[in-house]
């Protein structure tokens, strides 16, 4: 657009608020992006920081002051579906830096890099120790998952079979029969906990040398004193044991193994979660 007067070009004023509101656009995509960076990096610097050795902040809660209490903690958040409060009830950081992984091999003879329990790197840096810690509490979760299942299907579900279950046209299941079995804990209306004992009350047994053995070497594997206990469970209505094994850090006692020793005792394979109806011990 020309002046009439003096032939200067004039700005178009329609071309003036469409530039300024380009430019209010850019200006506020820049701040958007420096805010999602932002964002993205207190993010970061806040799992590092929940993490990191010196922060203090652990997936591990307290402790507790006995090996029993430890137990019930551990199975009221089991009632009460609370997968964090199982969690923190664990030793995972604790684990993590109190494992002797070379006396661990000593016991079984053996390097066996899919056992329960076990770090899958061993340098002294806090990467490899992060890495370790995020590998226990996989361990654990994985546990968590299997106890649920198992309290939710009949033993001999073919689920716990640990073989691979056909389905499909002219095959003994159906995907949605699969689907089914595998609904775990939204399967359960009910789970009661009662008393804590020693493992070997559910199963009418006495501890005896040899059980003082594995305490021991299993104290010098895991760095701390360790009790092997059942918890009683009314489930649905059903009684249930749960066997837990439970370890002492600085005066604190956590889960070690949800799948504890008494499981093992009793004959209890890996799919079980350390769980089965007391009814199968007697």
């Amino acid at each position: 657009m020309f002046c009439p007067k003096c032939g200067a070009t004039i700005p178009d004023s329609d071309n003036k608020e469409k530039s300024g509101s380009k430019v209010v656009k850019n200006i506020l995509l820049v701040l958007l992006i420096l805010v999602l960076m932002a964002v993205s990096g207190l993010g970061t610097a806040a799992y590092m920081m929940f993490h990191n050795k010196s922060s203090g902040a652990t997936y591990e809660g307290k402790g507790y002051n006995t090996p029993e209490e430890a137990a019930k903690a551990y199975a009221e958040a089991f009632a009460n579906k609370d997968i964090n409060e199982m969690l923190s009830c664990c030793a995972i950081e604790s684990y993590v830096d109190n494992l002797d992984y070379e006396a661990q091999i000593e016991r079984y003879g053996a390097y066996m890099p899919t056992i329960f329990g076990g770090p899958i790197m061993t340098g002294d840096d806090e990467a490899t120790r992060q890495i370790n810690i995020e590998e226990r509490k996989g361990q654990l979760t994985n546990f968590i998952i299997r106890a649920y299942l198992r309290v939710s299907q009949p033993i001999d579900s073919p689920i716990f079979s640990g073989l691979a279950l056909q389905v499909g046209d002219g095959k003994e299941y159906d995907a949605d029969e699969v689907v089914d079995m595998l609904k775990g804990a939204s399967d359960i209306d009910s789970i009661k906990v009662g008393d804590v004992e020693d493992c070997y009350y559910f199963l009418q047994a006495s501890s005896n040398d040899n059980s003082d053995k594995i305490h021991k070497t299993l104290k010098k594997v895991y760095g701390g004193k360790i009790e092997w206990l059942g918890v009683e469970l009314e489930i649905d209505g059903e009684d249930y044991v749960m066997f837990v094994d439970a370890i002492q850090y600085d005066e604190k006692w956590y889960i070690l193994a949800p799948h504890g020793t008494g499981a093992s005792i009793a004959g209890l394979d890996v799919y079980s979660g350390g769980i089965c109806e007391l009814a199968l011990l007697d």
